[in-house]
């Protein structure tokens, strides 16, 4: 490229000290304006509004002069006016209304120095001033052209750049779904397997529970087979007797039936307490089940909560690392870097939004299971006061609410004590072994 070098006489024209002291007159005296400058008189009004057109005119005079024609006394002489202009302009301020007669005399002064400027060019001057824009005119075109190729070359790079990323962006979304369905399938295999050993274990238990309950009352059967058959002979000895001593058999039969009803009451009493407690004792080990579920839902809600707060923490790190650095340089905001970062952020919004889902699903069955060990826990009780027809009512019920479809959300108000109910199998021993005593007591 061709570098261009303006002629002495526009060097010397261009650096010459009347053009910067001309442009700071032209800022101030806006800027400095008095403050009640709409409210002065024609006359001070007009002595400033003068000066700006003064000066408006010779920037005007000083921009279209050529520097062939350009005289360094005439542009010193200017120069030295306008440096001497602070004076009145000061006094001027302080009071216009007094003072704006000697504004007036210095912009008077200021235009017949404007008036020894040259304002004719000759054809040789002219011809000089349009070589001399055809110069800066070929020496703008080709500043322009490498500008433009410049762009091109940065555009070009940042859009490689731009593709490299996407690509990037692409391969870690579908790292993120491959990571995210080997989950759900660890997940629904540990479901299956837990769910299939809990109904095994349920299945055990249900058929021991119904063997000792078998057993129970065949023992009953018999306590009551032995029981009528010494009430019959006891029946037969009482005919006898009476056929022998009928007056004293009747007292003896009045206190023997009376003893007999007292006896009956009190094994029905114990047989309604048995079959209370086994009740109980079925519904609180059924319910011990369901609490360990619980707590493991409670766990694994725990770990999932953590993961959702770790994700989100890394992705507004992320937003925030991409917001500081956009920090205008010489190029201006490197958008790439930029883009780049936000992308990263908004990956770990998806693990972020599931496993906060899955927290809120592990949370609910915590919930869930709590409240139905509580509830088989406290059933068994009052269903026994109940007649067939109402068990078999609340039985179904609850059948519908615990494993059907209408099973609804944890209430809010379950209560925190329900972690420490649990039933161990000794304990569930020393039960039977109390009822069985019961029992046999009465039956003697």
């Amino acid at each position: 490229m061709t570098q261009y070098k303006p002629s002495p006489s526009t060097q010397r024209y261009r650096a010459h000290p009347v053009h910067t002291t001309l442009n700071q007159w032209r800022e101030k005296l806006p800027a400095e304006r008095p403050d009640n400058f709409k409210d002065l008189d024609p006359d001070p009004k007009n002595a400033y509004v003068r000066l700006r057109w003064v000066l408006r005119d010779l920037k005007a005079r000083l921009d279209k002069l050529n520097p062939m024609l350009a005289q360094t006394k005439v542009l010193n002489n200017i120069n030295q006016h306008l440096s001497q202009l602070q004076n009145p302009w000061i006094q001027y301020l302080s009071n216009p209304t007094g003072q704006w007669q000697q504004l007036d005399n210095h912009t008077e002064g200021l235009i017949n120095l404007i008036r020894t400027l040259a304002t004719s060019d000759g054809a040789q001057a002219l011809e000089e001033c349009l070589e001399e824009l055809r110069t800066d005119m070929n020496a703008a075109i080709e500043e322009a052209q490498k500008a433009i190729l410049d762009l091109q070359n940065t555009a070009d790079g940042t859009e490689k750049k731009f593709q490299k990323t996407n690509e990037q962006l692409k391969g870690l979304a579908a790292e993120i779904t491959s990571q995210k369905a080997r989950l759900d399938q660890m997940l629904i295999q540990h479901n299956e397997a837990f769910t299939k050993a809990q109904q095994e274990r349920a299945t055990q238990f249900t058929n021991t529970e119904q063997e000792r309950i078998t057993k129970f009352g065949e023992a009953q059967e018999q306590r009551k087979s032995k029981f009528d058959a010494m009430v019959n002979e006891f029946e037969k000895t009482k005919k006898e007797v009476i056929k022998k001593h009928q007056a004293e058999l009747a007292s003896i039969e009045s206190d023997g039936k009376k003893k007999s009803d007292e006896l009956l009451t009190l094994i029905n009493g114990q047989l309604d307490k048995a079959v209370e407690i086994v009740g109980t004792i079925v519904k609180t080990t059924m319910s011990g089940n369901y609490q360990i579920i619980a707590n493991r839902e409670y766990k694994n809600a725990w770990i999932m909560r953590g993961i959702a707060i770790l994700a989100f923490l890394g992705m507004g790190g992320m937003v925030i690392w991409a917001v500081s650095s956009m920090n205008l340089g010489p190029n201006g905001i490197n958008w790439s870097t930029f883009a780049f970062r936000i992308s990263l952020g908004t990956a770990f919004l998806i693990p972020g939004i599931y496993c906060a889902k899955e927290a809120s699903r592990h949370w609910n069955a915590e919930k869930h299971n709590r409240r139905i060990a509580l509830e088989l826990a406290a059933l068994d009780p009052f269903l026994v006061k109940l007649d067939e027809a109402k068990q078999k009512e609340i039985i179904e019920k609850k059948a519908d609410e615990y494993f059907g479809q209408g099973v609804s959300q944890d209430r809010e108000d379950d209560l925190p004590a329900l972690k420490n109910i649990y039933l161990r199998g000794d304990q569930l021993f020393k039960f039977v072994e109390r009822i069985a005593k019961i029992v046999h007591g009465g039956g003697k």
